[in-house]
């Protein structure tokens, strides 16, 4: 008897730890109209670009939309971070995975929020830089996402240590 409750107890636990891990770290209600509110959120922002690198594109409960939604807003007016989306080959990666976007835009924002709170130098090559780097991840983390020779064109160039140099001569040029 003790062998079953305890069974119990485990599938309980696992189910009740599965249901919390799909809910995003979006705040329940917030308000963006003041610069002020931008800070207040820099700490949910990176919260919910982590989650959004961890969750699968397919989740089916609707939390994705919701804390795509969320970033949108917060980098649509935050005073602290400007990302360039003028990429070229940005814009021919999202043709076949749109997601890879937001995994740019996290990469970017995670590192540019880094500089500020540091006070180091912001330098927009390591922001592009990070935000490849987080493309590289969801692309290879990703199960449903559609094959992209532009992505792996930057995984090898990454794999052999020239990724920070392309982005510096040849991205420009694209």
């Amino acid at each position: 008897m003790k062998g079953i409750t305890w069974l119990y107890i485990i599938l309980f636990l696992a189910i009740s730890l599965n249901s919390s891990a799909q809910l995003s770290p979006v705040p329940k209600t917030y308000s963006l109209t003041t610069p002020e509110d931008y800070y207040k959120y820099q700490t949910d922002v990176l919260n919910v670009i982590n989650w959004l690198e961890q969750t699968p594109w397919n989740s089916k409960n609707g939390e994705r939309q919701i804390a795509n939604s969320f970033f949108l807003a917060w980098m649509s007016g935050s005073p602290s971070v400007t990302i360039e989306l003028g990429d070229d080959i940005l814009m021919k990666m999202m043709e076949k995975n749109k997601e890879l976007l937001f995994a740019y835009m996290g990469g970017y924002t995670k590192y540019t929020l880094k500089c500020h709170a540091e006070k180091s130098d912001y330098d927009v090559n390591k922001a592009k830089l990070a935000g490849f780097k987080a493309v590289i991840y969801k692309y290879n983390t990703e199960k449903s996402r559609s094959r992209d020779k532009n992505v792996e064109m930057i995984i090898k160039l990454d794999s052999e240590g020239k990724l920070e140099d392309w982005i510096a001569t040849e991205l420009p040029k694209k």
